[in-house]
């Protein structure tokens, strides 16, 4: 096995990519992040006191999802689209839960937070 250096890190990286099943009958392309795009996402969906933002699968999805020559098919405006919003929960749940593990996310985690957000009662120490 080789040892890693900062030479190997500078050179271009093959994207993780998998092809998922949808409910319905479909099929999506999806590919993972790159470092600097994970940080980039992780800071646009985290608002006051570490919450996560309403709608991450729809955010998530809108991440991931691209066509063969890898160019993104959603974007951020579309998840608040009617056509996303009229989707099934279980039709967004089962695109965005690969998205979330192909870029290293914990889909149960994510989703939690999401829903204690949408609550109201995210815990930040208040009880």
């Amino acid at each position: 096995m080789k040892r890693l250096s900062i030479s190997d890190l500078k050179k271009p990286v093959k994207r993780r990519t998998r092809v998922i099943e949808l409910p319905g009958g479909f099929t999506a392309k999806i590919q993972g992040m790159l470092e600097g795009e994970r940080a980039a996402f992780e800071l646009r969906n985290l608002g006051p006191e570490n919450k996560r933002r309403v709608n991450l699968r729809g955010y998530i999805v809108a991440a991931c999802w691209v066509d063969d020559d890898g160019n993104r098919m959603m974007s951020e405006e579309d998840v608040l689209a009617d056509w996303w919003q009229g989707q099934t929960s279980t039709f967004t749940e089962a695109f965005s839960e690969p998205c979330m593990e192909l870029c290293g996310f914990d889909p149960e985690e994510n989703l939690e937070a999401e829903l204690e957000v949408a609550a109201g009662n995210s815990s930040n120490g208040q009880g």
